[in-house]
């Protein structure tokens, strides 16, 4: 379907459209998107993207340089990114499935900045396969795979990049 697009003095909208990816391994997932923004003088004031309605989870790496932890995984459920030219927020409810949650950063590719300008507020649920190896890949000490159905709460405030970790995380299996 066509996306309906409406656009007034100073804010644009995208409703809810569909959207659709595929991965490298040929695998597609479709879900919406809904995009908002407020225009002020041809400046960009304030922004918001949601993806929702996933079929298929989609691939998601996501490099949390102030706690040195790394996480790769599949996603699904609802992301939402808004914010204005100096700050933005991650917003959702995420369900990982087919995920390393492991300490230590690989080299990020020279397109990434590490800045200090994005918060996070997640609810994060544990699928199957979602894994945490500790401290890391080349000497782990600790290889563990959460039980499904487990949820927390992270919590990320920027400028100062305040961390908060809520909920409770079992294991089904593991090795030290």
């Amino acid at each position: 379907k066509n996306p309906v697009v409406t656009i007034s003095e100073q804010l644009g909208t995208v409703a809810a459209s569909t959207v659709s990816t595929i991965n490298s391994g040929g695998r597609r997932s479709r879900g919406l998107i809904e995009m908002e923004a407020a225009l002020k003088n041809w400046s960009l004031e304030y922004y918001r993207i949601q993806i929702s309605d996933l079929i298929e989870p989609i691939a998601l790496w996501l490099p949390l340089v102030n706690l040195n932890l790394n996480v790769e995984t599949n996603v699904s459920g609802t992301f939402i990114i808004e914010g204005n030219l100096d700050e933005e927020t991650l917003l959702g409810d995420i369900y990982l499935t087919d995920g390393v949650i492991s300490f230590g950063i690989p080299p990020l590719p020279s397109w990434l900045t590490e800045k200090t300008r994005t918060s996070i507020d997640m609810s994060i649920s544990t699928g199957k396969n979602v894994s945490l190896i500790y401290p890391n890949f080349d000497s782990p000490i600790l290889r563990a795979t959460f039980a499904e159905n487990q949820k927390i709460d992270l919590s990320i405030v920027a400028p100062q990049m305040t961390t908060t970790i809520g909920g409770d995380l079992a294991f089904r299996s593991g090795e030290i």
